[in-house]
């Protein structure tokens, strides 16, 4: 009977194998970090360049005219190259780290949306997802989103003035 409560007893202590997710590491989210504002910073440069453009003329077709020769200026079609370039190293980067959430078992649907329509948020669902601190994350969001608003003020600021000098 003793040998039978003994295996009884290791038949009991059997566990099933049970897999082990993988550590989510950080080096993905922060060479991101570093590509969307670099992004943003030369997309805000070429803004201004473009901006530059709007104040050239007093007729529409000299702006038209000065927007084609700021285009093909090296510095500005440098930048243009070195955007697109960004732009794909960030989906590459991007990609790889959602892959990595989803070995670690984490949902991805979220994350998926956030890069897609909301790059400098992506970063505070990522953390959430992994339960890390979000105060870097938000700061960060905050100023991508600074960077985007004085974009847009720019070039509002830029068109307005253009129509102004078309009108009168």
């Amino acid at each position: 009977q003793e040998q039978n409560t003994y295996a009884q007893s290791q038949y009991n202590a059997y566990t099933p194998y049970e897999e082990v997710k993988p550590e989510v590491k950080n080096v993905f989210a922060h060479i991101l970090m570093a590509l969307v504002a670099i992004s943003n910073v030369i997309s805000f440069v070429m803004n201004v360049i473009a901006s530059r453009a709007y104040s050239m003329g007093d007729t529409l077709e000299e702006v038209v005219d000065a927007t084609l020769a700021i285009t093909q200026e090296p510095a500005t079609l440098v930048l243009s190259l070195v955007s697109d370039l960004l732009f794909w190293i960030t989906v590459v980067f991007l990609v790889l780290d959602i892959i990595q959430l989803h070995k670690a078992g984490k949902k991805i649907g979220g994350a998926i949306a956030f890069a897609i329509f909301l790059r400098p948020a992506y970063f505070i669902w990522r953390a959430h997802l992994l339960g890390q601190k979000k105060t870097l994350p938000i700061i960060y969001a905050v100023v991508v989103y600074l960077i985007l608003f004085a974009q847009f003020g720019v070039l509002m600021v830029a068109s307005m003035e253009m129509v102004m000098r078309t009108m009168y």
